[in-house]
């Protein structure tokens, strides 16, 4: 009898990927988070010349980081778990604290994307539950999610749509007291807030 195999080749599921403030100025800490699909195994991060490393490991999901000099700089982040691999960098600009007050108005009039204008976090600290308040410069989409501080563990997102400020009412439930991340992003523009919970 003639028998048949039939191979199923799967696209890699694991897709490598960090995020982190996207307005990054010289001595200013910045803080860059894992957002690995799905959660890897091992994470090795790739850091250039001139940058401080404060907290995290070379494996830890997170890294605080300062950069004393302005300038174009790339990290770079490999995932692996369960033999499969994935490599992704990011290419951003730091600047001087001076140009935060307007000073490169017209290189940021030449392209008009979305940015997270502010986010704002109360009560801190909290017993996990909290509001979060985003103030966006256009109406546009929003994404937020949370995670624990000394793992990856994402504990819950929530999306908005279309709007120039968004109101999120956030209940953790039962968790663990600690410090826990809040990631909220809209188009290429991200903020980061630490909360702790207790």
């Amino acid at each position: 009898a003639n028998k048949s195999v039939e191979v199923q080749v799967e696209e890699n599921p694991l897709a490598a990927d960090f995020v982190f403030d996207t307005d990054i100025f010289a001595r200013d800490t910045l803080l860059i988070i894992d957002v690995s699909w799905t959660v890897p195994g091992e994470i090795t991060w790739f850091f250039p010349d001139g940058v401080k490393r404060l907290t995290g490991d070379d494996g830890s999901f997170f890294q605080e980081l300062i950069f004393d000099q302005p300038g174009i700089y790339t990290i770079g982040m490999r995932a692996t778990d369960q033999g499969c691999s994935d490599y992704i960098e990011k290419q951003f600009e730091v600047l001087e604290k001076s140009e935060k007050q307007g000073e490169f108005t017209d290189r940021s009039s030449q392209i008009k994307e979305t940015s997270i204008e502010e986010t704002i976090v109360s009560p801190v600290p909290n017993d996990g539950k909290f509001e979060l308040i985003v103030k966006l410069d256009q109406k546009a989409d929003v994404e937020v999610s949370i995670n624990g501080f000394s793992n990856d563990r994402l504990l819950q997102k929530q999306t908005g749509s279309s709007r120039l400020t968004y109101q999120f009412d956030i209940d953790l439930g039962t968790v663990i007291p600690g410090v826990y991340l809040v990631v909220t992003r809209s188009g290429k523009s991200t903020k980061v807030n630490k909360i702790i919970v207790r």
